[in-house]
């Protein structure tokens, strides 16, 4: 009986590092798919941090075309908004008007 706890196993040592070693490079394998693929996680997540961004973007462009929209129609309407806008601006003066300038 003594005899059998002495007994060297050297097959279940190369069986342990053998699925030691198969392990490792499932695992390997695996991190690289989740992380390091084209289509990986690292991806994927910044993928979709760009289409955050890209949609806040289109809701700012939207906000400011409707904005601008609103501004051509009110320069279509209102002849006095672009006399306004033409005198501040341009500093254009009717027929017959003086423009005096003032120096500081």
């Amino acid at each position: 009986m003594r005899d059998r706890k002495f007994i060297k196993r050297p097959k279940r040592k190369k069986k342990n590092r053998i699925k030691l070693c198969l392990f490792a490079i499932l695992f390997v394998w695996i991190f690289y798919i989740l992380v390091g693929h084209q289509y990986g996680l690292v991806k994927i997540i910044s993928f979709r941090l760009e289409e955050k961004r890209l949609n806040r973007e289109i809701l700012e462009l939207k906000a400011t075309r409707e904005i601008l929209e609103r501004e051509c129609e009110r320069l279509e309407k209102d002849i006095f908004l672009v006399e306004k806008i033409a005198r501040e601006k341009f500093g254009m003066i009717k027929e017959g008007e003086k423009c005096y300038r003032f120096v500081d």
